[in-house]
């Protein structure tokens, strides 16, 4: 193993998932990673300037052995704000020359990018859009899907996916006509022009592939659905992949977004190790078998698995014996439920019955192998209490590889995937303590972040105070959330090798319950 081993990343903004992750998962293999300071990157509310995260790139691009960049804080200052974007698209482009200089400095230092199919939200919530979509984001989305659905899907025809085309045709359904008189034109208008900016984007960045300047690209579809422009545009880009073969291994297109950095990360030090991760994938419901469709991406489960799995340069096998990695999938019992937006609208969650998770807990127990890894899936955005509270009692959860449970099924499995393989490498190339600690760490950060507060203090504190929480609630929370997770340490993490495991921090970096940032520290005995 190579201790020496430096990859620079400028990630897409400075939450914990975009930031830490992946900054945590190279320290786990002993790799020096180069990131930028939380204050040069976008957030919620603060766009990233594109100029001075070029120059903290070209300040630190001496003796790397990687780099990984989001295209998303290159281009516009993080991904929030790609999504309120009102710079030239030849502005755009101009950030995009250093990954030019970089590979002219040195050839060998292979370029990962992750970029974003600009993502189209189902509602009228505006607090990640522009201030418009309060009034008409529920309306553009239905306008994009129904035009996705009854005309060029139908006609087969992507070349008419034109900008101009989209806001003045006049079409024969009255739905569309009936929506499209509803939005002002100006609005239409600044929609169409941003999306049409990242769409070109998006195509410059397959042509950096092309001319061999990105070695590695991965476009992410965020919260994708079965139609919509997001869609179509998705289609185009793997028309072009399809047509031109020799960056059909360098590209790949697939649902996703917040895990994408630490997916690359997995991907280059396996690239570096000459390492195939080999996972066998345990599906908790046989019957369903991986074909259960998960909110916010519009496909099977089994197909977001294999995705996941290409992105951070694994493949899968059928058996065990074959495989390095168990991957366990805990899926829920019917279609996949969002239990952070249920408990805002206090709307009850389906939760499987006690006899259906003792069945599961014999079935888990009975399939795991020396390495398995927890993606914990029945629910999006946190984990399921009551299975893994119950796998608790029965199972050491400290000789699990990963656990993952947070936002989307394929943030869980990308997340679970890079970790375990990170994980499997270390542990069989070095003997180092401080490596266990660093995987020990993350791994039981994921048990309070993903499971404890998502998946329970969060649900049970929205469900007695209502929501929105105030600062002062966050306050609240975040106590409740160290006292829940200070109780499990207790009864569950210590053992004769961990004398003790101290929670330094916990916080909520972008000032609401969404996002929370637990920070935890390892003493051996």
């Amino acid at each position: 193993m190579n201790k020496n081993l430096n990859i620079l990343v400028l990630p897409m903004d400075d939450r914990p998932c975009t930031y830490n992750f992946p900054f945590q998962l190279g320290q786990m293999y002993g790799a020096n990673i180069i990131m930028p300071d939380k204050n040069l990157l976008g957030n919620l509310e603060r766009v990233a300037d594109p100029q001075q995260l070029e120059k903290w790139i070209l300040d630190n691009s001496n003796n790397l052995d990687g780099i990984i960049i989001s295209s998303d804080s290159l281009a516009y200052g993080g991904l929030i704000p790609s999504r309120r974007n009102y710079q030239s698209f030849d502005n755009i482009a101009q950030n995009f020359k250093i990954i030019k200089l970089l590979k002219d400095k040195n050839k060998d230092i292979p370029i990962y990018v992750c970029s974003t199919i600009l993502r189209i939200s189902n509602s009228n919530e505006n607090q990640e859009e522009k201030q418009y979509w309060k009034e008409y984001g529920q309306l553009i989305y239905n306008y994009s899907y129904l035009i996705h659905k009854n005309y060029l899907i139908n006609e087969g025809d992507y070349d008419q996916y034109d900008s101009q085309k989209i806001i003045n045709k006049q079409f024969v359904d009255p739905k569309i006509t009936e929506i499209r008189n509803i939005i002002p034109d100006e609005i239409i208008q600044d929609y169409i022009d941003g999306r049409f900016k990242n769409f070109r984007l998006n195509k410059l960045l397959l042509k950096l592939v092309k001319e061999k300047y990105i070695d590695f690209l991965s476009i992410c579809a965020d919260d994708s659905s079965q139609y919509g422009f997001n869609v179509i545009e998705k289609n185009i880009f793997n028309k072009i992949v399809e047509n031109n073969p020799s960056i059909k291994d360098k590209v790949l297109i697939y649902p996703g977004t917040d895990e994408a950095v630490s997916c690359l990360m997995a991907r280059m030090i396996n690239k570096y190790n000459d390492f195939i991760p080999k996972f066998y994938p345990i599906y908790s419901d046989l019957s369903k078998s991986g074909n259960i469709i998960t909110m916010y991406e519009g496909i099977p489960l089994n197909s977001t698995l294999k995705s996941q799995i290409k992105a951070i340069g694994g493949k899968l096998v059928n058996s065990v014996s074959e495989s390095d990695i168990s991957i366990y999938l805990h899926t829920s019992e019917k279609n996949q439920e969002d239990q952070y937006l249920n408990s805002i609208y206090q709307k009850p969650t389906i939760q499987a019955s006690e006899s259906s998770i003792n069945d599961e807990l014999n079935y888990f127990i009975n399939n795991q192998s020396q390495n398995i890894a927890l993606a914990d899936v029945a629910f999006a955005n946190g984990g399921d209490n009551n299975f893994i509270n119950s796998l608790s009692k029965v199972y050491d959860l400290k000789k699990l590889m990963t656990y993952s449970a947070w936002n989307t099924a394929g943030n869980s499995i990308g997340t679970a995937l890079a970790h375990s393989s990170i994980r499997f490498l270390a542990k069989n190339n070095d003997n180092n303590s401080s490596l266990d600690n660093k995987h020990f760490e993350f791994l039981f950060e994921r048990f309070f972040d993903d499971w404890l507060y998502q998946g329970f203090t969060r649900l049970k504190f929205i469900e007695e105070n209502g929501f929105p929480l105030d600062q002062k609630q966050l306050v609240d929370l975040s106590d409740y959330t160290k006292e829940v997770c200070q109780d499990f340490i207790n009864n569950n993490l210590k053992n004769d090798q961990i004398k003790s495991i101290d929670i330094t921090s916990i916080s909520f970096p972008w000032k609401r319950p969404f996002e929370i940032e637990i920070k935890c520290k390892l003493t051996p005995h």
